[in-house]
């Protein structure tokens, strides 16, 4: 295991963490982001998503 330093540590791939780390790298942050999950999930987890939500994925281009 090799030692890594960034500005950034997100612990947590759900929505929130997800999120940060796509808003903080179109504002040209690195960060580092860590879950207890091999992988994402196959089904999706938000089931309702609120207009604000959506604008904020909007901004970093993935609405769609």
């Amino acid at each position: 295991m090799t030692d890594v330093e960034v500005p950034v540590l997100i612990v947590g791939g759900g929505g929130a963490g997800l999120t940060a780390s796509m808003l903080l790298a179109k504002l040209g942050v690195e960060t580092l982001l860590v879950s207890a999950l091999p992988t994402t999930p196959i089904l999706p987890k938000a089931h309702v998503l609120n207009q604000r939500a959506m604008e904020v994925l909007d901004d970093v281009g993935v609405a769609e």
